[in-house]
This record gives structure tokens, sequence and C-alpha cells, in this order.
């Protein structure tokens, strides 16, 4: 998400003052910033996701009003590929919306009622999900697959999300739509960006017996965003990279770990809940293979067997 909005705030900072920064310092401005308010703390990241859906919220509306004239309707009924790249695709897909990591913190922030903590997740999935299938209407019915500005471009010149921002820029002209579209991806970026490191600044706090302290706090932020932080420098273009390749941990820590804990939580004569999901042993047996596919499916994508999605 470091690489991703480097890109993006310098085609943002392109677009409205005509000047070029480089990815390097948009990289470290992010990451400090942003990074302060996980290091400050939950309640913070709270207050600023919900000022940054907001303004999200808004953008979204008028970018896909302004992008309704231009969509071509045959173009999005016929803009298909080739099923194969369906399982390239799907580690990606689990990356994006992957949300489990952020669970410990919820449940340290809302508490352990189950009730609360299942609308919680019901209604922040299907939000994203219906931004997403109005997104997809908007940019699979302007963007051709094939072409000198399509997405077969941005693949083929390993493009980062600033790319695919130049592009509509390219083909509808207008700066409005193209600041509308920026703006509305560098925030969806930094909201993501959010509760992903907040997730993890709690895992690695508890993981590594960080206090709460101020101290303790600075030395959990360093363990979060160091690493990435450098990533990012070296590697600016490796937004899709990096999803692509996380979706082996994510699979990991989101699928198959969970199954296996339940798996062992159940077997416990200490450890008890009253809450107990469906489906017993061999639904989370099945989980747990569907996360050994979709790490298979990354690992043969990254040897060419299957086709890359980036």
């Amino acid at each position: 998400y470091i690489a991703g909005n480097s890109s993006l705030l310098t085609t943002l900072v392109h677009l409205t003052f005509d000047l070029s920064t480089p990815s390097w310092i948009n990289a470290i401005v992010f990451t400090f910033v942003l990074g302060a308010a996980v290091y400050w703390s939950t309640h913070t990241v709270d207050i600023l996701n919900r000022f940054f859906i907001s303004i999200k919220g808004i953008l979204l509306l008028l970018t896909l009003i302004l992008l309704m004239p231009h969509i071509k309707i045959t173009q999005l009924i016929h803009q298909t590929g080739p099923a194969k790249y369906l399982w390239a695709a799907a580690p990606i897909f689990l990356t994006s919306f992957g949300f489990h990591t952020v669970i410990p913190s919820l449940t340290n922030y809302l508490g352990r009622d189950a009730k609360t903590l299942k609308r919680v997740i019901l209604i922040g999935t299907i939000i994203p999900l219906i931004i997403y299938l109005l997104w997809l209407a908007a940019t699979l019915g302007i963007v051709p697959l094939l072409g000198r500005y399509s997405f077969g471009h941005i693949a083929q010149t390993h493009g980062s999300v600033g790319g695919f921002v130049n592009t509509m820029d390219h083909l509808l002209n207008s700066k409005i739509i193209s600041f509308g579209i920026n703006g509305f991806s560098d925030i969806a970026m930094t909201t993501s960006f959010l509760g992903v490191s907040l997730g993890l600044f709690d895992f690695l706090a508890d993981g590594f017996k960080r206090s709460n302290s101020h101290f303790g706090r600075l030395q959990t932020a360093i363990l979060t965003f160091i690493p990435p932080l450098v990533f990012a420098l070296y590697y600016p273009k490796g937004f899709i990279l990096a999803l692509g390749y996380a979706a082996i941990f994510v699979a990991i820590l989101e699928i198959i770990l969970p199954a296996m804990m339940v798996i062992k939580l159940r077997k416990s004569n200490t450890l008890k809940s009253s809450y107990r999901v469906l489906g017993g042993k061999t639904l989370l047996i099945f989980v747990m293979l569907v996360g050994v596919a979709l790490i298979a499916c990354q690992l043969l994508s990254a040897f060419h067997i299957l086709p890359s999605f980036s």
C-alpha cells in the first residue's frame, strides 16, 4: 500500500500542481503521516477512517456520475478474457479483500460480543462489494483490453496504480474526472493501509510482548512500518507484485491458521466459548484446503505455469 499510494500521490501532485515529485519522498511522507495515526491509537484510526470514507463516498458518487456517459455498453458486455486468468487473479482478490487480520483489533475496540462483530463484518464487506462492482462496470466499460491505452498496455509496462489513472486521463481527457479517480483511488488505498497496518500493529505488539506505553508503541511502529517502507523505496512499482506474494502469507494467516486454531481450541478443556461456527470439522478442513489451493495458484502463477495476473 505504501508503494501504491506513492505512485498515486506522484500522479495527483502532477495533475494538481503540474509538479514532479520523487516517489521515494511520497512514500516516506505517506508512511510517517499515516503511521503516526496507527501509533497513536485505534480510536485515531477509527476517526480518520470515518473522515476518509466520507470523502471517498462523495468522490466515488461524483466520479461515477461523470464516468457514466463514457461507458460503452457493448464493450462492457464483450469485455471478457480467458477463464484461466481467474486462477491467477484469485490470490490478488484474497489480499485485496482480506480483512481478517483486523478482527482482533475490532474485538479489542468493540468488545467480545459475537452479534455486534458479525454485524460489523457483514456491513463492512457488503459496502466494498457494491462499490467494487460499480467500479468494475465503469472501468471495464471505458478502458479496452488491448491497444495503446488499455489494460494490456498497463500490464506490459508493469504499470502502477498511477499508471492506470494516467490511462483513464488519456482516454477521457478530463482533468476533473482524472482528479476524482485519483482522489478516490488514493483514499481507498489510504483506508486499506490504515486497516491493514492496525491489524499488523496489534499483531506484532502481542507477539513481541510490547507494552502499550508510548515507548512500547514506538517500538511496535518501527517493526510495523520500516520493513514495508524499505521495500517501497527500493521497488516503487511493486504494488501488484507484493499483493500477489502477500496472498501466500494471507492464505496462511487468514484462512489456514484460523481453521487450525478452531480445531485446536475445540479440543481444549480450559478454553471454552459460547459461540460455535456451523459446519463442524468438515467445514474447517474445507477452509484449509481452500487456503492451500490459493497458495498453489500464486506459486503456479509465479513460476509461469499459470498466466501471471500482473
